[in-house]
């Protein structure tokens, strides 16, 4: 009777634990779920808000509901078998615990620390990655330069002529206006979603399927390349006299001339746009290169890379479509890039009166720095590696947490091992050095097993890595040194603890 009132107790008390922890983290789970609404990292979030997921909650209630059950009967069963003359008689003897209880936690925190590093090294890993993609040299500038994106309705722009004209006005009113250093038409240069379409050279029979030239079709307007500051390398930019009727002229980046053009200089070269085998690319018209300019590198939608694709520009001026951006039922999108001369942006409601000064009925909202429409396209990686960071401090913190408790109780263990040391003549800083090896010790075991699965786990997110290898030796050297300070750190005081111990009152007491 006395063993099932005991093991009701211990499973009571370890039921209501378990239970204020659950309260407990779903209270954390809610302050991150609103953390993450302030944060908001991509910046959109469904109409509705966020909130936590009702099955979610239930699962990780009956997952909680389960480990009380599992861990909370089996300690309290065996706890309700103990022999308590035996227990008695060696309370005498020791005040320790149980040493195959202290083996058990050794595993346990050995286990925390494996997984600390696994989740240290892939915070590494991410935020090298994040680091190199903002460090990517990316053949233009975003600094003091200013993107605008109109829709222009397709009742009043339903031919390529009035938005040219349209276009051609508003990119001179730009110019003109104070801090202004240059405006042109252009695409959004941070968009790496580019199809790449085949080509035909002068002079250069048809060639096999396979190696067909292909490149991605870019329309700017004249001081594109001078207003994001890609380079002209040789040749020139489009002329500012260039009419619709004119001689079709085309700028090629260095891509495409170093690898379609590898033996010659393409500048006056022809090129024109289909599959050079297809009869119906004998009617498209041919267009002079007139200048060679830097690659630039773009990132596509939700990949983790920086890309740099064969280009051909042409000039708005001289295409059928006219405007820049895609044609649907209603509007045709159009993109302008606007340098200044300073820091400071132009002023919506200046934009909005140049706009309005020609089209009174043109809604002007996408207004936006470039520097800022590119960093949009890092927020996946650098949420990724905010978040993984997060985890690996958790974990850190409860690597730490149990390293500290297996030594407390090691010591606790080892208290009369540790007096009979002290009372023989050993130096305090021989019990302090016997608890940081104990430390360390458990720390490699941890780490060892640690860097075999950040081996196998790095492997698996090849994909969002950039710039760096998912087995670069210094990152792990830089987490295992990680591991080992945090364990330095928690082993302290329990060492510091051993030393202190009083010989003579321990043995006595024992």
């Amino acid at each position: 009777t006395g063993a099932r009132r005991l093991f009701r107790q211990l499973l009571t008390e370890s039921l209501l634990l378990y239970a204020a922890a659950a309260l407990t983290g779903f209270a954390g789970a809610a302050a991150i779920v609103r953390g993450f609404e302030l944060w908001n990292p991509l910046g959109i979030l469904p109409p509705g808000g966020i909130g936590l997921n009702f099955r979610a909650s239930a699962a990780a209630a009956l997952a909680a509901l389960v480990a009380a059950l599992v861990f909370g009967t089996l300690p309290a069963f065996f706890a309700s078998k103990t022999d308590v003359q035996h227990a008695l008689q060696s309370m005498g003897r020791s005040q320790s615990l149980d040493l195959k209880r202290v083996h058990a936690l050794t595993w346990i925190t050995g286990a925390q620390i494996a997984l600390a590093l696994v989740f240290v090294a892939g915070a590494g890993l991410l935020f090298s990655t994040l680091v190199n993609l903002e460090n990517q040299n990316y053949g233009f500038h975003t600094t003091k330069v200013e993107t605008l994106e109109l829709s222009l309705p397709n009742r009043h722009y339903d031919q390529a002529p009035k938005a040219i004209d349209f276009e051609e006005r508003l990119v001179e009113r730009l110019r003109e206006q104070p801090g202004v250093s240059s405006a042109a038409v252009g695409p959004d240069v941070t968009d790496g979603d580019m199809f790449l379409g085949a080509f035909a050279r002068s002079g250069h029979p048809s060639t096999a399927a396979a190696d067909v030239p292909h490149a991605g079709q870019v329309t700017v307007g004249p001081q594109f390349f001078e207003t994001v500051k890609i380079p002209v390398l040789r040749g020139s930019d489009f002329p500012l006299s260039l009419k619709r009727n004119s001689e079709p002229l085309a700028v090629v980046n260095e891509l495409v001339a170093q690898r379609y053009f590898p033996d010659e200089n393409p500048i006056g070269k022809y090129i024109r746009f289909g599959t050079p085998s297809d009869p119906q690319t004998a009617h498209n018209p041919w267009y002079r290169v007139i200048g060679v300019v830097g690659d630039t590198r773009s990132i596509e939608y939700n990949k983790t890379a920086w890309k740099a694709d064969p280009l051909i520009y042409l000039d708005f001026r001289q295409q059928r479509d006219a405007a820049i951006g895609v044609t649907n039922w209603d509007s045709t999108r159009c993109n302008f890039l606007i340098a200044t001369s300073s820091a400071d942006a132009m002023p919506l409601t200046k934009l909005q009166h140049v706009v309005w000064s020609l089209d009174p009925e043109l809604p002007v909202e996408q207004f936006d720095p470039l520097d800022k429409k590119l960093m949009a396209h890092l927020a996946q990686p650098k949420m990724r590696a905010q978040v993984l960071t997060g985890f690996s401090g958790i974990s850190l913190l409860l690597a730490s947490i149990g390293l500290y408790g297996i030594l407390s109780q090691a010591v606790a263990h080892r208290k009369r091992e540790i007096a009979i040391r002290l009372a023989v003549g050993a130096d305090r800083k021989d019990v302090i050095r016997l608890i940081m090896r104990r430390a360390l010790a458990i720390t490699a075991a941890g780490v060892l097993c640690g860097t075999v699965l950040a081996f196998f786990g790095a492997r698996a997110v090849h994909s969002v890595l950039y710039g760096i290898s998912p087995l670069n030796p210094l990152l792990y050297t830089a987490a295992t040194f990680v591991l080992f300070s945090v364990s330095l750190i928690a082993a302290f005081v329990p060492a510091k603890r051993a030393a202190s111990v009083d010989p003579m009152t321990n043995l006595r007491s024992e």
